[in-house]
């Protein structure tokens, strides 16, 4: 949801909000091809979103399946100088889901990444010159980002 407001003659407020939920499942069968024996042995995972390693046929096989979601807001201010020049102010929140690991070599190593969250500032003015034949932009970012583990 996008909502977009005047303040002041010259200032304008801007708020969105998303929200995101991501389901994810993966099946993973493991067979060498030359020795036609498993690549990951049978046996328990330490992860909770992933069942045990177990034998399927002359390979082995292990499922996982999880869900994350998350809100991300962005919230902003522009300030209209003149006609041709604007200056604003921008911060917004961002999501990238949780991944499984897809290849491991035992099963101590069956593992999920929790997801990444990342808020951005972002500053700057936009300005038009010549009867916007020519445009001028800068702007400054500073993102930080949070990842709670690795694979």
């Amino acid at each position: 949801m996008y909502c977009s407001c005047r303040l002041l003659l010259r200032y304008n407020a801007m708020k969105k909000r998303d929200y995101t939920k991501d389901e994810k499942e993966m099946s993973m069968y493991t067979l060498k091809r030359a020795s036609q024996v498993p690549i990951i042995a049978p046996g328990a995972t330490d992860e909770e979103s992933c069942g045990d390693v177990r034998m399927q046929g002359k390979g082995s096989i292990y499922n996982c399946s999880n869900s994350w979601s998350e809100f991300s807001p962005k919230i902003g201010i522009d300030y209209q100088v003149n006609d041709d020049v604007m200056t604003y102010f921008h911060v917004s929140k961002g999501f990238r889901s949780g991944v499984f690991n897809a290849r491991p070599l035992a099963p101590n190593e069956v593992s999920s990444a929790e997801p990444e969250t990342l808020t951005s500032y972002e500053f700057g003015f936009k300005s038009q010159w010549y009867d916007n034949r020519f445009q001028l932009i800068f702007f400054g970012l500073c993102l930080s980002t949070r990842r709670n583990s690795t694979l």
